[in-house]
Parts: C-alpha cells; structure tokens; sequence
C-alpha cells in the first residue's frame, strides 16, 4: 500500500532570528514530520514565501493528501499568515490548524480584543494609536506596549511598560523606528501568568482542554524589572529574564477553582473564535484571582518539548497522539474520508 503524502508547510528563518528561536522553528517542523512519518504517512516540505506562486506550483505537483500548516510568519511579516490557509483552501487542501478569517483575526491583537469584548471575555482595558497621542488623561495604571500583529514578544522589553502618558508617546514612537509596523497599548496587569492549550477533539465536546500551565516568576528574575514575558525572557537564553522564568503545571493543579475559571474562559474563546485544530489561550490573573486573555493564539508551536507539547503531555497524549488528533480535525472539517493511516 502506499503511504499517502503530507506536506509541511512552513515559513522562512529570517537572518538575525535569535538561534533558540530558529532552531525551535526547525524543531517544530522535523518533530511534526517524525510523528507524521511514525502514523503512516510520506512527508514533504514546502516553504511559503512572497514568491508564493512557486509553492502553488510545488503543491499543485505534490498532490497531498492534508497539509500542516506551520506558517507564522512569511519573510518575517507575521501579519501575512493568513497566505498560508487561503493558499490550502483554493488549491482545495486540507490543511491543519484555523482558516484565513480566523487566522486574520487572532494574528491582529486589536481585533482579538474586540472578539473578546463582544463575548464578554475580560482582557485587560486598550489604547490604539490615536488614544495614545492624544491628549487626554493621566494614566490610572502602568500600560504596556505590544506589537499588533507581530508575535513571539516581538520588540518587548522592560522599556515597553511606562507609567505615564508622555512616556508613552514617547517610547510608542521609538518603538516604531526601531521595530516598525502598528503598535498598541495594554494595561499591565500586576499578577500571575498562565497559558492553557486546546486541541480538538472528535467527541462530543468537541476541544480538548489541556492542563494550563503557570509561567513562574522565580527569585532568578530581576527584582526590578516588571514581571512580564518580553523578547529576552522568551528568546536569550543567558539571560536573568530568560533563566527566571519557568514554566510550571503543579501549581495550578491544586488550584481547582482557579483551573476550573481558566479552563471555562478558554472553551469561551474556542467558541467565540471559531478555533479548528489548536490553540492555545494566555491569561494574566489579577490579585483577585480574575483571569484576563492576553492573547489568543491560533499557531503555537507544537514541539514535544516546550509548552504545547508539555501540556498535551501531562494531558496523557504522546506527541505523536497530539499531531493524530490535529490532522484527523483537518480531514473532519474537509469532509474527506479518513486515510487507513488514521483510520486504524
């Protein structure tokens, strides 16, 4: 018998990607094709960039059966991901993870944050540009500067959380020439960080809810610096940043109540988005105990060692159960049979 085809389609490293960050990208990608190959299939590569008629060409030569999208960014422009599902759907692909609308929308933080609030979902309050450089009243709180379209902690540093609005302004501005593209405002919320991953499911609940995990502020992190996961925590691993946060499922497992509230909110935004595949929610929890969503991401990375991965485990999946379940939803929402491989 043969084998059916999968392709993995992936985008570019760009020069200058810090080295953990590429060498998590082919990780992602050769861990996703080990697993692929161990279920059954034949695997193949195609990378999507602006030339995207060439990957067009290449695909339409392949003939997969099911592509796994890993596109998160195409020559470094994140908000550009969307190419990656309106490509699979006109060539009439099926493909893994969210299609473009839902890909469009949780790509831009702006218009998560207006999901979120149409649904009734707490995120923490916004400035847009405009807000930010006009005048108005003084700050009730520190407000931190993000990126709207780029991920990753993308330009964040500890310079990025200002207490005042004249700062502000100010560092809006610098962020911009050194980092380009649009830029926002979020309240810092003083607190505890979690993120909990959703896999989907062919029961009749449809997601899987995956143990949330807490990013721990250890005494390793600067004292001065405000508690937050920006581009050095995440990505320069000599860092105190880096070395001062870990990543941890115990504690919020003798949390009940507070498990129970993250995990409530996260099946809210699987459903208010319109969430296929995976995905993974990031909360801030106020002092109060008030979980907040920071962001809804539709493209986490999947490797077996990091958080995705890490979660599907302490949830009894191997990864290469996680990747089974991930590509058995894209022939589901294709309404294609399922391949013996998957089938069995």
């Amino acid at each position: 018998m043969n084998a059916p085809l999968a392709v993995i389609l992936e985008g570019t490293v760009e020069e200058g990607t810090p080295a953990i960050e590429a060498a998590e990208i082919r990780t992602n990608s050769n861990e996703i094709g080990a697993a692929l190959k161990a279920i059954g299939y034949k695997v193949e590569i195609v990378t999507l960039t602006f030339d995207i008629a060439r990957a067009r060409k290449q695909l339409e030569k392949l003939k997969p059966e099911v592509a796994f999208n890993l596109v998160d960014s195409i020559e470094g422009k994140g908000d550009l991901i969307a190419l990656a599902p309106m490509l699979l759907t006109h060539l009439n692909i099926p493909y893994t993870g969210t299609n473009a609308p839902v890909t469009t929308v949780t790509c831009d933080k702006l218009l998560s944050k207006q999901v979120l609030k149409a649904y009734g979902l707490k995120t923490a309050p916004w400035l847009t540009e405009t807000q930010i450089n006009t005048a108005g009243k003084e700050l009730s709180c520190p407000y931190i500067l993000k990126s709207i379209t780029e991920h990753a902690s993308f330009g964040m540093g500890s310079d990025s959380v200002v207490k005042n609005r004249a700062t502000l302004r100010k560092r809006l501005q610098e962020k911009k020439q050194e980092f380009w593209g649009d830029w926002f405002a979020e309240a810092y919320i003083e607190g505890r960080e979690f993120n909990l991953a959703l896999l989907a499911s062919s029961g009749p609940e449809r997601v899987t809810l995956l143990p949330p995990a807490e990013i721990v502020f250890t005494a390793d992190f600067p004292k001065h610096k405000p508690k937050i996961i920006d581009y050095a925590a995440k990505w320069h691993t000599q860092t105190p940043e880096y070395k001062g946060t870990v990543r941890n499922f115990e504690r919020i497992a003798k949390e009940p109540k507070l498990r129970q509230a993250l995990q409530k909110v996260a099946r809210e935004c699987w459903d208010a988005f319109g969430l296929t595949g995976y995905a993974r929610v990031d909360f801030r929890v106020d002092k109060k105990g008030v979980p907040y969503v920071l962001e809804v991401n539709s493209n986490p990375f999947l490797t077996a060692h990091e958080g995705f991965g890490k979660a599907a485990q302490h949830g009894g999946l191997s990864f290469t159960d996680t990747v089974r379940a991930i590509v058995t939803d894209a022939y589901h929402r294709s309404a294609r049979k399922l391949p013996k491989v998957l089938a069995a």
